[in-house]
């Protein structure tokens, strides 16, 4: 691919959709996004889990 980009995100995190979507509503298009993982917000949905299987530990510690 020989293509000239405007803008090249990288991580298609919370933050890179974000910017993703507010250079979409500004009429650029001419944008990639590119994420290291298998699917969107991977670090986000592996902190989530973790969190999920830790919660009760966290509420222990501070009753």
């Amino acid at each position: 691919m020989n293509a000239e980009l405007d803008v090249i995100i990288i991580e298609a995190g919370f933050c890179g959709i974000t910017i993703a979507a507010s250079l979409k509503n500004f009429g650029i298009n001419n944008f990639i996004v590119i994420e290291k993982g298998e699917t969107v917000a991977t670090i986000w949905k592996k902190c989530l889990r973790t969190i999920s299987y830790s919660k009760s530990l966290f509420y222990s510690t501070f009753l």
